[in-house]
């Protein structure tokens, strides 16, 4: 009885059409993608290098400094000091650096910007403890901002908040919780999870995303003067979406930047520190 319904059961497979085996083995397929996006989720948003990318003693001045996010993760940062600054500036960078591989653009920052510079690695990235996720790094960047102004013995809004792609969302959600002096936005999203949904259609990022970082709900809290710069022909981050996150910010000095022909990870430095510059002094002469 058994070998006739093992019979009965396998002459049933064979009857299959080739149409069904080939929707099986294709919605198989797109469930192991989604489980795998969804494990893997950390690593896809947050390709973070850690101590073993980049140059960590730099023939150039900095110090190493260490402290502490609001859960004990310890931070690791560096200060490029400016012997006359004219400003401060916390750096958050992208997600894919870390605070050595960004050192030409921090001196760049420093020269041109005449600033002292504290860009800081978000836990997980560099020497900083801990793993990345985003509610993390928006704390990191509020222990950031309070380090900075006991290190340096100033008022938040003595101190201009700067970040790129999502380090522009971190530098957001500061400066949505804090009075500081300004914001510079580089490459910046609205919503991560809105760049993602557009680059995954077939898949229900909206509703599977734990990292969303909807940078527009914080632009609304913000009431320092902002400014935006952005490439035409970035493919990571289209510019329709700085464009979107800039309607957000109600506030009566801003200013969005479009930057001819640049993607998202060459922006049009000349152009850029030009702007700053202008927009810095703006800032200062109000103050």
């Amino acid at each position: 009885m058994d070998e006739q319904n093992r019979k009965h059961r396998n002459d049933k497979k064979r009857k299959r059409p080739i149409w069904f085996r080939v929707l099986r083995a294709v919605l198989t397929a797109y469930l192991l993608i989604v489980v795998l996006m969804v494990l893997f989720e950390r690593y896809l948003v947050y390709p973070a290098p850690g101590s073993d990318m980049g140059n960590w003693q730099p023939d150039a001045p900095f110090e190493e400094v260490r402290f502490d996010s609001n859960d004990g993760t310890q931070l690791v940062g560096w200060i490029i000091e400016h012997p006359a600054p004219k400003f401060y500036v916390l750096y958050f960078h992208g997600n894919a650096e870390n605070v050595a591989l960004t050192l030409p653009t921090l001196l760049e920052i420093r020269q041109y910007l005449e600033a002292t510079v504290l860009a800081v690695d978000y836990r997980g990235y560099g020497k900083s403890g801990g793993k990345p996720f985003e509610r993390g790094l928006c704390a990191d960047g509020q222990a950031a901002l309070k380090f900075f102004a006991e290190n340096r013995g100033l008022r938040s809004d003595q101190i201009v908040v700067m970040g790129r792609s999502v380090g522009g969302a971190v530098a957001t959600y500061v400066a949505s919780e804090n009075d500081v002096q300004a914001l510079v936005l580089q490459s910046t999203f609205d919503e991560m999870v809105g760049v993602a949904a557009k680059k995954f259609p077939w898949i229900s990022v909206r509703l599977l995303m734990r990292n969303r970082f909807v940078a527009t709900a914080w632009a609304e809290r913000v009431r320092c003067p902002v400014i935006q710069f952005h490439g035409t022909a970035d493919r990571i981050v289209p510019m329709q979406h700085g464009q979107k996150l800039h309607e957000h910010f109600d506030v009566p000095h801003k200013s969005f930047n479009e930057v001819p022909g640049g993607r998202h990870n060459d922006a049009n430095r000349p152009l850029f520190y030009q702007k700053s510059k202008r927009f810095f002094e703006e800032i200062r002469e109000k103050r």
